[in-house]
């Protein structure tokens, strides 16, 4: 089954699903793929007379492309349009074609792009927070998805930390790669932080019984950096990891006080540090609380609470040199099932989240923590 959907490249929000005889009012916009089969590699995308307009071999399947998740827009002219979608099961629209879907609609360009209404959560945001994630809309509004197929991140009403709902992230070693790697993830990347910005983050973690120890690693929440790309920055690891590997919790973190990091190895004054969280429970909610001054200088702080208790106090340097502070992302990554996977012991992963706050520096631990 396709679907088209229709993307604000502003936000990197879904607005609708596109369906015939839709009209879009927007100067720029996305259209995103979404095929529910495994087997697919690649999309052809037909525009108007021109069936071979594009080709993309990574999910998100997008008209014109994206950067890291993030949407390249496209800028059509007013008037009728057309465009098709043909899967295949190998790379550059090569193996077995699946069938062709088209969607035609009309683009003016007389105002913004319009999403649709969104249920307005249980909890309004008092001042301060930034961002609350419980789900209560029973849908995924506000994340930027990196997923490789429809079951890869739900809204579940069982099992949930509060309220109604929470979200289930599933990944398997068979999944096709999203952003050339194994991952099902949510990002908040239209979410900016300043660089040397101050943020309290709160939110909850459920592993399944299915859970087994692993000595490969998975990361389960990331701040991540983007790159300065205008000084020469490509893609790093992330300045702070959440992990499990082992049956066990750790926390990554890597820094660089360097304008630019070069091949992923920070320079002179940069360093990577692991710490041991505690081992992990499963078939139960654990809950945490991050406070972070982010700084890639000796004023940065990382302090960690589990389950209401202090683990974690670090102070000095906790990122990289960048123009931006770190966005969120939240799910399941195990790069191991991509380029080592002889060192992994499973090769399927289940978790749930719940509760996600996150705050400025005016907030506290209170405002961020899970709610009994």
């Amino acid at each position: 089954m396709i679907t088209f959907t229709l993307v604000d490249t502003v936000t990197s929000q879904d607005v609708r699903v596109l369906t015939n005889g839709t009209t879009v009012t927007a100067q720029e916009f996305s259209i995103r793929v979404d095929v529910n089969a495994k087997n697919v590699k690649s999309i052809r995308f037909g525009l108007d007379d021109n069936p071979n307009f594009r080709i993309e071999n990574q999910v998100p399947y997008s008209l014109v492309g994206d950067e890291a998740g993030i949407y390249r827009p496209w800028k059509p002219s007013p008037g009728l349009h057309t465009v098709s979608a043909t899967p295949y099961s190998g790379i550059n629209a090569t193996g077995q074609p699946g069938n062709t879907k088209k969607v035609v609609f009309t683009v003016t360009k007389e105002g913004a792009i319009t999403p649709q209404p969104q249920a307005k959560p249980d909890l309004d945001l008092p001042s301060g927070l930034l961002f609350l994630g419980n789900f209560e809309t029973g849908g995924l509004s506000g994340w930027r998805r990196e997923l490789c197929c429809s079951e890869s991140a739900q809204v579940v009403s069982n099992p949930v930390r509060s309220g109604k709902y929470a979200v289930q992230f599933k990944l398997s070693q068979s999944d096709r790669d999203v952003q050339g790697s194994k991952r099902s993830e949510l990002a908040l990347g239209n979410l900016k932080t300043p660089a040397n910005a101050e943020r309290w983050y709160g939110f909850s973690t459920y592993l399944p019984d299915s859970y087994t120890a692993d000595p490969s690693s998975e990361v389960v929440v990331q701040w991540h950096n983007e790159p300065d790309f205008a000084l020469g920055e490509t893609w790093r690891t992330p300045a702070l990891a959440l992990k499990t590997i082992a049956g066990r919790w750790q926390l990554s973190n890597r820094w660089d006080p360097n304008p630019v990091t070069y091949k992923n190895t920070p320079g002179a004054g940069g360093g990577k540090e692991d710490s041991s969280l505690g081992p992990y429970g499963t078939n139960q909610w654990t809950d945490w609380v991050f406070h972070i001054k982010w700084s890639s200088g000796s004023d940065g702080l990382v302090e960690v609470w589990k389950n209401g208790t202090s683990l974690l106090r670090k102070v000095g340097p906790n990122t990289y040199n960048d123009q931006k502070g770190p966005f969120l992302k939240v799910g399941i990554y195990k790069p191991d099932w991509k380029y080592r996977p002889a060192q992994s012991t499973t090769t399927q992963r289940q978790i749930y989240m719940d509760e996600l706050r996150i705050g400025d520096q005016t907030t506290s631990y209170t405002q961020v923590a899970p709610r009994p």
